[in-house]
């Protein structure tokens, strides 16, 4: 007689259900132990162990990492995702975020990324009307404004970050490196550069009419009688270049030098990084034959131009015309040339923004003719 006997395997334990039963047989389900694990989550998120836009690891990772179940770490991650902490989209791993506060504050703002302090921006002339256009710009579409500023980190580094605030888009001041600009086309948010040539690359851009405006005040001087005719360009250090604004000023000055008829030997170009003015104003004052009349790319090589032309004896305008670009808010109403309207720079700027366009903007802003006292008839007599 056979005897059939049934031997049955204890089910294995899975490992979903590895955790759940905690002291006193309470499971990890119950409140104390999903909001535990959220309280760690977020104290990880604290310590940045995972930064702003990427993923934490998977869910089953993360729970085993715990010791609880699958059901226990997706409540504990509905807690964190509540506080804003994480974005979470279909199945696929929770995304570390700012948190409900900060990410309320940021929608839809602008982000300000400077070239440089924000001390130098506030100053009177250039960057100051800029800096108020923006303000204005922002009052008016009732926006918040998000600055980014630096002494040098910011022509060197690209703020990666921002890619994963939920902004309205970026307005980039000051000349910046091409391969940083490069950079800021995958952003995937609209950028317009203040006060910088675009058409390079794709983004959007709000700059100076330069070559008209070289070439009109050039020929003013050719017209006024002066054949030894120089021009002073910007060169930046940290983009190891001629300033881009420069390049199209310089390109007028020349056209309008061979259209006026002048020998390759009666004009000539010079080049000043912003600390150096001062050495290339007394290159220039010593070139012979003797120039008679200077275009600049700014104020500030004007203002070298001047003191080192004082300290050799020489008198503007009756030894030597000095024409320069300006600003419409600049408090020297003494220098003769193109002056621009930078607060307009800044609100048109917003505006671009704020209108989401799906074109590419480029703007161009025409100075008007300020005429100050810096251009005279050329001397009579030249030594």
């Amino acid at each position: 007689m056979y005897t059939l006997r049934i031997l049955c395997r204890p089910a294995r334990r899975r490992r979903s259900d590895m955790g759940r039963t905690g002291s006193g047989g309470r499971t990890a389900d119950s409140s104390g132990g999903y909001r535990a694990v959220a309280e760690r989550i977020v104290r990880r998120l604290d310590q940045g162990e995972w930064a702003v836009g990427s993923r934490l690891p998977s869910y089953r990772q993360l729970a085993r990492e715990y010791g609880v179940s699958l059901r226990t770490l997706q409540r504990a991650l509905a807690v964190v995702r509540a506080e804003g902490r994480v974005r979470i989209a279909g199945n696929r791993p929770a995304v570390a975020a700012l948190g409900a506060p900060l990410e309320s504050v940021l929608n839809d703002a602008i982000a300000f990324v400077l070239w440089d302090r924000l001390s130098m921006i506030l100053r009177p002339g250039l960057y100051g009307p800029i800096w108020r256009g923006i303000v204005e710009g922002v009052a008016e579409a009732e926006c918040s404004l998000v600055i980014l500023q630096h002494p040098d980190r910011w022509v060197r580094e690209f703020p990666a970050g921002l890619r994963h605030l939920p902004l309205r888009g970026v307005l980039l001041q000051g000349p910046f490196p091409a391969d940083l600009l490069k950079q800021y086309e995958g952003l995937g948010l609209p950028v317009v550069l203040l006060d910088q040539p675009g058409s390079r690359f794709r983004l959007h851009s709000i700059t100076v009419e330069n070559h008209e405006a070289a070439f009109d005040a050039t020929s003013r001087m050719i017209a006024g009688g002066h054949r030894q005719i120089a021009f002073v360009r910007s060169v930046v250090g940290f983009i190891r270049d001629i300033d881009p604004d420069a390049k199209e000023r310089q390109a007028g000055f020349l056209a309008a030098c061979r259209r006026g008829g002048l020998e390759p030997g009666q004009y000539r170009v010079f080049s000043a990084g912003f600390g150096s003015s001062s050495a290339t104003a007394q290159e220039l004052l010593r070139a012979r034959p003797r120039f008679t009349a200077v275009l600049t790319a700014g104020e500030a090589h004007a203002r070298q131009l001047a003191g080192a032309a004082s300290a050799a004896g020489l008198s503007i305008p009756r030894d030597l015309s000095v024409v320069t670009f300006g600003s419409t808010d600049s408090p020297n109403r003494n220098w003769s040339g193109p002056r621009v309207d930078f607060a307009q720079f800044g609100r048109l700027g917003v505006e671009i923004l704020c209108g989401r366009p799906r074109a590419l903007q480029r703007v161009r802003i025409r100075p008007v003719w300020h005429e100050g006292d810096s251009l005279g008839p050329p001397p009579r007599r030249l030594t």
